[in-house]
């Protein structure tokens, strides 16, 4: 009878930190100065994507999937608010948040599919999805993203399901060096 009220709870105490902590990460300046990612709505929202789909594939994986569609849930409210302070009127937005909702789910199952090892390669989804406007990325940038995603996805996936269900998720850092380290 009250479940929208532990929903509720969990959106505020649990989904919202995990969604914040997801974009902090995403708006690293090394994203656009080291890895060449465009520093465009379009690339914001590409790195955005990438990690609220680590915290959202980690619910899903810690058996709580109502948490995973509560993060989703928060990302697309914060979206739409986005998307109106940009000067999108009333009658616009709906059209644009099913196109980013498509265009995220798209990027989750590339990115889960090709972290589990089947189907698809992860150089071509970084390729598409991260660089998608960028014609003859280098290389190199392209081994440092896929090395930065590998190294989330595995570290977020150890990291302690009981602090996790509790809003804490830590992203690894981008070290220039080639080396990745904590974001404390």
């Amino acid at each position: 009878m009250f479940k929208w009220l532990k929903t509720r709870k969990k959106v505020k105490s649990v989904a919202l930190p995990l969604y914040k902590k997801a974009v902090m990460a995403s708006r690293r300046a090394e994203f656009f100065t080291d890895l060449g990612v465009p520093d465009t709505l379009d690339g914001r929202f590409d790195l955005i994507c990438l990690h609220v789909f680590l915290v959202v594939d980690k619910a899903n994986e810690a058996g709580d999937p109502e948490l995973g569609q509560a993060i989703f849930d928060v990302m697309f409210k914060d979206v739409d608010r986005s998307l109106r302070e940009m000067g999108i009127g009333d009658l616009g937005v709906p059209k644009h948040i099913k196109k980013m909702m498509k265009a995220f789910n798209g990027r989750a199952h590339a990115y889960k599919e090709s972290l589990t090892g089947t189907e698809r390669n992860l150089e071509e989804v970084v390729k598409n999805n991260i660089y998608g406007t960028i014609p003859n990325i280098d290389s190199k940038k392209i081994e440092k993203m896929k090395q930065y995603i590998k190294k989330n996805y595995a570290s977020i996936q150890m990291q302690s399901e009981e602090n996790f269900l509790k809003g804490e998720v830590e992203f690894q850092n981008i070290d220039t060096s080639g080396e990745m380290k904590n974001a404390s």
